[in-house]
């Protein structure tokens, strides 16, 4: 038993070459100390006790997957061939970001998901050397099994798939709706966004009794951050 779970004709040809890392292990960088108000940076908290963690981190070729996923449904957008979303003029095209993707991984190592109670970490507690506004998306799923299998594509798939229940007409300028969440889609296609980076744990929670216990959280930041409230998805 498994469930699951989510809290370009013009474009900007960027290179999609994985970018060097940039960072070794999950250190605790000295500007991620500055985080405001008192906050501790995702990198720099402690880990959760309760969690016991049986994979952690992506594969190279997993990466390259989380990345092409994001661009081919860029793509989609951008020529036109979302039924009844118009062209975007401005979709730039993802690289992958490793400072990015650390601090996803911290975020999925933290365990911080419980049976599909998906749970953000605070906007000033994620940002990197080069992107101060990162966005995020969430991923969940849970099996009775210890299931090693990592759905890349079906995860960027079913946040792309929210555009179901998203009206076309706010491409032009973002307001909040009701209804169904459509945020993770917008920011899979928020043309201004530059970089992608990823990250994914399995694990169980000490206590947990559920009949799934067997958790994975997949977590994706992006740079520069989508989902700005009165501005444009993508240019038409």
């Amino acid at each position: 038993m498994r469930r699951a779970s989510n809290c370009m004709a013009s474009l900007l040809l960027l290179s999609a070459a994985l970018l060097p890392a940039t960072l070794e292990g999950s250190d605790c960088k000295s500007e991620y100390k500055k985080a405001p108000g008192g906050l501790v940076h995702t990198a720099c908290k402690p880990p959760n006790q309760r969690c016991k963690i049986s994979s952690s981190g992506l594969s190279s070729s997993q990466k390259t997957e989380f990345l092409k996923a994001h661009n081919d449904y860029r793509m989609k957008v951008a020529m036109g061939d979302l039924p009844h979303f118009p062209k975007a003029a401005d979709m730039q095209k993802l690289i992958w970001d490793d400072e990015l993707a650390e601090v996803a991984q911290a975020l999925a190592d933290q365990c911080t998901v419980s049976n599909g109670a998906l749970k953000h970490d605070k906007y000033d507690e994620r940002f990197t050397v080069k992107f101060k506004q990162v966005g995020q998306n969430l991923g969940w799923a849970a099996a009775s099994f210890d299931d090693p299998n990592v759905d890349v594509i079906g995860q960027v798939t079913r946040w792309f798939d929210e555009y179901q229940h998203f009206n076309p007409a706010g491409i032009h300028r973002l307001t909040p709706q009701s209804g169904p969440a459509v945020g993770h889609f917008t920011q899979v296609i928020w043309a201004v966004t530059e970089a992608v980076g990823c990250g994914m744990a399995r694990y169980t929670l000490q206590g947990d009794r559920s009949g799934t216990p067997y958790q994975t959280l997949y977590v994706c930041n992006y740079g520069p951050g989508g989902n700005v409230a009165k501005r444009p998805v993508y240019e038409a």
